[in-house]
């Protein structure tokens, strides 16, 4: 980076002569003529290093391709943030940046008490702390001031490593839901029209699942497939479509109807409300007496009943907001999962709508066409993962070959979706179990996957080495 002192005043006074440095942003003045518009990093190449088994030193490279991340820019709190965290090992000290702006741009990072003149797609970046950027409009007077940062996971985060844990004793056959609540999970089944639930402590080395325990307590039997964790307590219908709760105190065994309001389906929950349809729209409720609508365009691509999966977490730039994404097979498309997603809050200005993504079938940012699509919220990144669909011809369809084979993730709150290549892996053992259905939960710090007939596989996450 270019070290040529150069004063704001001076700056002012040069008009289109700027040449370096700028110590002070006082008095600015923002304009759309001061504006980054995008922003990037080249590939990071790290230098690793390791000790073989008879104890001599050797060192490697690993990279991580500039293409895969993606950065968000706030506009209006004039920050810029990578939208998914990089593995822990990544060495963030020299990291090449580029960027399109109106305007010239000035850095200031660690240690610096002054701005100097950035060229961008060469200039390199220390991403260990906070970066300061200055943009200064043709003018020399109006500027606006940015913050960047390049999350890195705080644990190893690059690597699953898988353990079979059937030995846990899961009695399990046919269809289920995998729900996890203060690191214990919970499995519900079908059980031949009888719901049943099995549990198990995360958290304990060496447990075992329960017994599978009847759900009781519904009017008709509960929709093992609705069920949905919402404030600390489970939410499902029942097959007339009335709301019911569980408390985990039961083990989740003992179902109270909590509304007559007749849904034709669950869909999601987030940190503020449930999410139910009744056919016409999408509605939001937060304390299960009042229900508004939060959507009502493009219901025909809804997940279809039974196979909605969603997720729910903190925006990194405000914790009073939060990301909900939700996945399944719409019935108006044999072509596509079908992907919604909106920002929630508990403020009604600031709540927004559901959202439904749509993709071309051929498009490669679109997720997989795929059958028991599984949700997870891992390592501070959002992954899918499913199996082949009955039409293994459709466009974008996963192939019986490539059934819970891969990962896929997105950067950006579900819109855009890419296959995970490397790293994050499936259990090979998945695909042993032909045509037999999975669902997954995150649980204990660990990923957990569950597959009819009583398979049971915990990932753990630790650095490759």
């Amino acid at each position: 980076m270019k070290q040529i002192p150069l004063k704001l005043a001076a700056i002012a006074a040069a008009g289109l002569m700027m040449t370096a440095c700028i110590s002070s942003e006082d008095d600015a003045v923002t304009t759309q003529e001061t504006v980054i518009t995008s922003y990037a990093v080249s590939d990071i190449v790290t230098t690793l290093y390791t000790t073989s088994s008879t104890g001599a030193d050797s060192a490697y490279t690993r990279t991580i391709s500039g293409s895969d991340i993606y950065f968000n820019i706030d506009q209006v709190n004039n920050r810029i943030y990578s939208i998914d965290s990089l593995p822990q090992w990544v060495d963030l000290s020299r990291v090449v940046t580029s960027f399109t702006s109106y305007g010239t741009v000035y850095c200031r990072q660690r240690g610096q008490s002054d701005f100097f003149y950035f060229t961008s797609g060469e200039d390199s970046v220390d991403y260990t702390q906070k970066v300061e950027f200055l943009v200064v409009a043709t003018d020399g007077v109006s500027t606006r001031h940015y913050t960047a940062e390049l999350y890195k996971a705080t644990s190893a985060s690059d690597s699953l490593y898988w353990s079979d844990a059937s030995a846990a004793g899961l009695q399990l056959a046919g269809r289920h839901r995998t729900l996890s609540l203060n690191d214990v999970l919970y499995v519900f089944a079908e059980n031949g029209g009888s719901p049943t639930v099995s549990t198990l402590d995360a958290k304990t080395s060496g447990a075992v699942f329960t017994a599978p325990a009847l759900l009781k307590g519904a009017a008709a039997a509960i929709d093992y497939r609705s069920i949905t964790l919402f404030g600390g307590r489970f939410y499902a219908l029942d097959a007339n479509g009335a709301l019911y709760a569980a408390q985990p105190e039961s083990g989740a065994t003992a179902w109270t109807k909590v509304a007559d309001t007749a849904f034709t389906q669950l869909l999601a929950a987030d940190a503020y409300y449930l999410y139910a349809t009744d056919g016409t729209a999408i509605l939001a409720s937060s304390d299960l007496k009042t229900w508004t609508e939060n959507g009502n365009t493009s219901l025909q691509y809804l997940p279809q009943a039974g196979t909605a999966t969603s997720v729910a977490y903190e925006s990194r730039t405000n914790s009073a907001l939060q990301q909900v994404v939700m996945t399944g097979l719409s019935a108006a498309d044999g072509a596509q999962t079908a992907v919604w997603m909106k920002t929630a809050a508990q403020d009604a200005e600031s709540n927004q709508t559901w959202s439904c993504i749509r993709h071309d079938v051929s498009d490669a940012r679109a997720l997989p066409y795929m059958a028991d699509v599984q949700l997870l919220r891992f390592g501070g990144n959002l992954y899918a993962l499913g199996g082949a669909t009955p039409d293994a011809a459709a466009e974008n369809a996963v192939s019986a070959a490539d059934a819970y084979k891969y990962f896929y993730t997105s950067g950006d709150h579900g819109i855009n979706w890419r296959r995970v290549t490397s790293g994050m892996r499936l259990p090979d053992g998945l695909r042993e179990h032909d045509g037999a259905p999975v669902t997954a939960a995150v649980a204990g710090g660990h990923v957990w996957i569950v597959q009819s007939g009583g398979y049971v596989w915990r990932g753990t996450i630790s650095s490759a080495q």
